[in-house]
This record gives C-alpha cells, sequence and structure tokens, in this order.
C-alpha cells in the first residue's frame, strides 16, 4: 500500500516521493520544448507551482545539463555584484567534470563579461552537451540592467548562427512579471519575443480527486461528492486546494463533510494565508482595485492576455477565463475574500456617516466582537472549526443602506 504524502502549502515540492506532485498539461509541453531546442518563458501567479516544476524539469534532463538558477537569491545587490553572484552560481551548478574544464571563474562585473563566462562553459562542454538554464523569479533582475541581462539572452540566441558554442544554450525564464515590464520599450533585443510562452495552470477536478486520494492514505474518509466541493471553492488552485487538504490532516476528523470545507474556505479567509494575503495587498493599487471589483461585479471584459493591463491581473493571479471567454474572478475562495474586502469598504464609508456606530474600530479585537455582539449587527454560532460570526439581518440591512 502507498504511503500518504504531504500536502505543500510553502515553498517548492522537491522530494516527490514524500511530496505530493501532480503533473499538468505544461509539464509535457516545457520538457518537449526544451528538446526541440525552444527558449521558453513560463508565465505564473505566485504559488501556482513554477519553481516545482523547474525542478522537476531539471530532474528529467538526464540527457542535457539543467541550470536552476534563483534569481531572488541576488536581490538588492548592485549590477557588479550581481552579475558575478549570477555567473558564480551558475559555474557552481554544472558537472565536477566541467567546472574541472572551465578552471578558476574570473570575475564577472557587466553583460560583456557575463557572456564571456557563458562561452567559456559552453566552449569546454563536450561538443553533444546541451546547456539549459532555468533563471527563476526573472522580475528580481534590477531595473538598471534588465536590458543588458535579457538582451544577453537574446544575443547568444541570434548568435546562435555564428557561434558553435551557443547552440548549446537553452534558457527557460519563468517568473510572475509580465516581459513587457523587463523591457523599455527602446530595446530591440528581447528573448521573450523569441520564446516560447507557456501559462501555468490550474488543477483539474481529476487532479483534486487524486490529492482525495492522497488524504484517505492518512486514514481519512472523504467522499467524491465532498471533493468535487473543494474543487467548486478553489476551481483547483494549485496552493489553495493543497491548503484545505493539508488543514483537513491537522484536523483530523474521523469523516470530511461539505459543511467542514465550508468552515475551513470561512477561516482561511477571515485569518488569511500566503496566498490570500498576496491578494489582498495587490488590492491596495487603486487601478487593480477598480478592475478587480469591476469584473466581480459583472463587468463584462473580453479575457485577452495581449492585454498588458489584463495579462497583470492574470499574473497576481486574481483573474482567469471564464466559459464564454470573459474575464472572471479566479475562484470563489477570491470572490469571497473580495467580497469581504467590499463589505469593510461600505462599512468606512458609512462610519463617515456615524462615528458612534462604527467606534468598535477604535478597539481591540474582542471589544470590537462584543460591540458588534451589543449592537446587533452580528451574531455568534458554533460549527466543527469552532466558533464564528455572521452578520444579521440588521447588519447586512447596515451595508446595504
Amino acid at each position: 500500500m502507498s504511503a500518504a504524502k504531504e500536502f505543500v502549502t510553502k515553498g517548492p515540492i522537491i522530494n516527490p516521493d514524500k511530496q505530493i506532485y501532480l503533473e499538468r498539461p505544461e509539464d509535457t509541453e516545457i520538457l518537449q520544448a526544451v528538446r526541440r531546442g525552444d527558449y521558453v518563458t513560463l508565465l505564473g501567479a505566485r504559488q501556482t507551482g513554477k519553481t516545482s516544476l523547474l525542478y522537476k524539469l531539471a530532474r528529467e534532463l538526464r540527457t542535457e545539463i539543467p541550470v536552476f538558477v534563483d534569481l531572488s537569491s541576488f536581490s538588492g545587490l548592485k549590477e557588479d555584484d550581481w552579475y558575478d553572484r549570477v555567473a558564480r552560481t551558475v559555474v557552481k551548478r554544472l558537472p565536477q567534470e566541467l567546472r574541472d574544464a572551465i578552471g578558476e571563474v574570473s570575475s564577472c562585473g557587466d553583460q560583456e563579461q557575463f557572456r564571456n563566462i557563458l562561452w567559456e562553459i559552453a566552449n569546454a562542454s563536450s561538443s553533444t552537451d546541451r546547456l539549459v538554464l532555468l533563471l527563476d523569479e526573472m522580475g528580481i533582475v534590477p531595473e538598471e540592467i534588465r536590458d543588458d541581462f535579457f538582451g544577453t539572452i537574446r544575443t547568444i540566441y541570434v548568435e546562435r548562427g555564428f557561434e558553435e558554442a551557443y547552440q548549446k544554450y537553452i534558457f527557460v525564464l519563468s517568473g510572475a512579471t509580465p516581459p513587457k515590464e523587463l523591457i523599455s520599450p527602446e530595446s530591440k533585443m528581447s528573448p521573450f519575443n523569441i520564446s516560447r510562452t507557456i501559462y501555468m495552470s490550474d488543477f483539474s477536478l481529476e487532479d483534486v480527486r487524486k490529492l482525495g486520494e492522497n488524504l484517505r492514505l492518512y486514514g481519512f474518509t472523504i467522499d467524491d461528492s465532498v471533493i468535487e466541493h473543494i474543487y467548486d471553492w478553489t476551481n483547483g488552485h494549485p496552493n489553495l486546494t493543497q491548503e484545505i487538504f493539508a488543514l483537513l490532516v491537522q484536523a483530523k476528523p474521523e469523516k470530511v463533510t461539505e459543511t467542514m470545507v465550508d468552515d475551513l474556505v470561512d477561516e482561511l479567509v477571515i485569518k488569511g494565508c500566503n496566498n490570500l494575503n498576496h491578494i489582498i495587498r495587490r488590492m491596495q493599487d487603486e487601478a487593480v482595485n477598480q478592475q478587480v471589483f469591476g469584473i466581480l461585479n459583472g463587468k463584462k471584459i473580453p479575457f485577452n492576455l495581449s492585454d498588458s493591463e489584463l495579462l497583470n491581473l492574470y499574473l497576481i493571479g486574481v483573474i482567469r477565463e471564464g466559459t464564454k471567454g470573459e474575464c472572471v474572478i479566479r475562484n470563489k475562495v477570491y470572490a469571497k475574500a473580495l467580497r469581504s474586502i467590499e463589505s469593510e469598504n461600505k462599512i468606512d464609508a458609512l462610519k463617515k456617516k456615524n462615528d458612534e456606530i462604527f467606534i468598535f474600530k477604535q478597539l481591540d479585537y474582542k471589544d470590537a466582537i462584543k460591540s458588534l455582539l451589543d449592537k446587533g449587527y452580528i451574531t455568534e454560532i458554533s460549527n466543527s472549526i469552532g466558533k464564528k460570526y455572521v452578520l444579521t439581518e440588521n447588519g447586512r440591512q447596515l451595508i446595504r443602506d
């Protein structure tokens, strides 16, 4: 009998023997693209599995030389230090025999020296080697050197026809930043124009069923209808879906019910999690706020990732394509959290009209809850997770008015 695997909610999946990893169409797509020799741009919101996919790709490239570099490790460095750290990390990740063939690496302080080091690596490698540079978190590249750095990657692509060494390189650039933000309008040397773009997808219902099977290996009972209910809430969002299953493991119920799932979603919305907190932070941008609440409230906008504003919302992670080709909120968990923000905004607006009613906002959490209970705007109920508070009719009427 198979052993239960860990549901991963923080960080990439690095050990698929102990952590559950679900393959999606992009797993096959990116592997095939790299083996064809294509440069690749992998785009997706935070916590949708980009890094986990790059780790898996590196494990599968047995006849190539994959080199994974997390560019976020160099955040805040100045130009010369940044190039030097990136170059030394690339060399450090090479097989020992290739490092020995290169010898001591000279200092690297700009794009020209960086390109020379890449040439030295390729020139020292076997004629049949293929060097696959997996550069994660591409949005971290310092703004002042983006044109030069990404232009160097484009130059290596262009010069494959003249420099045999450069024919060995394949670049995979991964991140959650719209590529147009990484290249100035004046630059004509963008690697994103010649790379294959692959977008991260959410889990299918069948994928979520596989997560349910893993939960059963912990000894829990969960009906297929409950698994479908989880999918209905998350629409297969990789992080949120695993978050719910991980919380169920912690709760250790004898049997998982739809009510229990609803309560967990309430807890996620109230207490937050890394993923939801990211969405909420991005809502502080006024332009993003207006666009998202427009979509939430039924504004019809065709889903088009060629539109830079919509691509930004997609990479924030808050929208997806609906069944009719329109922009919709990505899942019901997000919609519930956004409705909560919307209600808070209305309350803040009403507060200006009646400071006495909303004096609880100046109190600590417990006093605020007591104030709302005393005024009859909320009521306390118990559920399988613990206590929670819901609006009364008076509370709903207050918000509507």
